[in-house]
């Protein structure tokens, strides 16, 4: 089969071991492992409503480490009729857990816990369902086992700069959100907002207690206020506020917890008669921009030690805002790189960020990975910026059952040996991010 993925082989055995039933339903299903303990043995039993060699026991066997994932395809008897399957798990320490569930939730919306039994304290089963889009799939039933408790990463930067001291910005991963201000929205006058802008559900002090430490921020005018958005002129849905934003940053960088952790703002896509006055909000951070400079030098800030980062704000600004970079002040400038550079010069932060723009798990994750082996690594003079994000289109235009449909295969992307082994990316950009999956990315250093 040539030099094909461990999934997409197991998805070539599954689609080769019987033939195709006119009524039957192709799914996919796919089990995640954060919760803080390795999975022995896995077990699936009381299966009904598959096609004989197309159910969940073909792949959910056997061990899954902590923070991985496995999946694949499941094909259901009709598009009707239940398809039920029950799942026992086993971890190193001898405690169990169970559940049960019917596949056929893959091919509508669901977010929430599933009941479960067993002796395990402190996990639950929590499912994220739906994603029809068509003959590839009818729909993603992401099942994750995971704490109960929240995980908070507020420390994860200061902690590790006490385990490896002088570590660069490009010798680590860390955590990204995508649309970061969208966790609210409100709607423009045409429509189009709700669940086809909204990209988060934690506000920005959420998002940075879960471990993002990248913020994709997009603004233009709401009225006369600056406000975060998503979509295009008329259509779409503005976000939350640019100075609510801002005012989160701040309270996380004055608690405790976050005056060791640095925090990567970058504006991009923005209208040009909001340029100014964003400049113009953002100076008002003051001394949290200031970054130490290298003595007779410029800063590039990929290769800039966390240490020296601790407790700023690094504020990035694309090229509409070239007029007004001013290092001095902390008005970075940011660009994107096309190409494997050999060296990357400048006082600046370049970022290597191509998303696939496909709706189509498959498609992004052949894209992404293949992006990753070519440019991604440590230690370069750019930061890789894995787009682990999936564009919606035709009849999937919910941006959380979107990432319902690429996050789960996230840890086990991440736990790949070509991954583990050294094309690790320096930022891993998601959808509706929360601490369980920071968690994955954060375990990368």
């Amino acid at each position: 089969m040539g030099d094909i993925s461990q999934e997409a082989a197991l998805f070539w055995l599954i689609n080769q071991s019987t033939g195709k039933k006119a009524m039957s339903q192709r799914t996919t299903l796919c089990l995640v492992n954060v919760s803080g303990h390795n999975i022995t043995d896995m077990k699936v039993s009381a299966v009904s409503g598959f096609e004989k060699g197309n159910d969940p026991s073909v792949f959910i066997r056997g061990g899954l480490a902590q923070n991985s994932s496995i999946g694949g395809y499941v094909e259901l008897l009709s598009a009707s009729e239940p398809a039920l399957y029950s799942v026992e798990l086993t971890f190193s320490d001898g405690t169990t857990l169970s559940f049960s569930d019917n596949q056929q939730n893959a091919i509508n919306k669901h977010v929430g816990t599933l009941a479960h039994t067993g002796t395990a304290q402190g996990l639950e089963v929590w499912r994220s369902s739906g994603g029809d889009v068509g003959s590839s799939s009818h729909g993603t039933n992401g099942v994750y086992i995971r704490s109960s408790a929240v995980p908070d990463h507020s420390t994860w930067m200061g902690d590790l700069q006490q385990r490896k001291p002088g570590i660069l910005l490009s010798d680590i991963t860390l955590p990204g959100s995508h649309d970061a201000g969208m966790y609210e929205t409100h709607d423009y006058p045409l429509g189009g907002g709700g669940e086809w802008a909204k990209t988060q559900s934690l506000s920005t002090l959420g998002q940075l207690q879960a471990g993002s430490r990248y913020f994709d921020i997009r603004v233009c005018w709401r009225g006369d206020e600056l406000s975060t958005y998503h979509g295009t002129t008329g259509y779409g849905a503005y976000g939350a506020s640019l100075s609510s934003i801002l005012e989160d940053v701040q309270t996380f960088l004055n608690s405790d917890a976050g005056k060791d952790e640095a925090v990567i703002l970058k504006f991009s896509h923005t209208y040009t008669n909001t340029v100014s006055s964003i400049i113009t909000e953002v100076k008002k951070l003051g001394e949290r921009l200031q970054i130490p400079k290298p003595a007779g030098g410029a800063t590039n800030l990929a290769q800039t030690p966390l240490s020296d980062m601790k407790g700023t704000v690094v504020a990035v600004f694309a090229d509409e805002f070239e007029a007004y970079w001013d290092q001095e002040q902390g008005i970075w400038p940011y660009f994107d790189t096309e190409e494997h550079p050999s060296s990357i010069n400048g006082t600046n932060l370049t970022v290597y960020d191509h998303y696939s723009n496909v709706g189509v798990y498959e498609s992004m994750a052949h894209d992404q990975m293949g992006k990753l082996g070519k440019y991604g690594g440590r230690g370069y003079s750019y930061l890789f910026l894995l787009s682990w994000t999936l564009t919606g289109g035709g009849a999937v235009l919910d941006i959380e059952v979107l990432a319902g449909m690429a996050n789960p295969w996230l840890p086990g992307k991440l736990a790949s040996r070509a991954v583990q082994e050294g094309h690790r990316p320096n930022i891993v950009y998601l959808d509706f991010i929360d601490p369980w999956l920071c968690g994955v990315a954060i375990g990368l250093n």
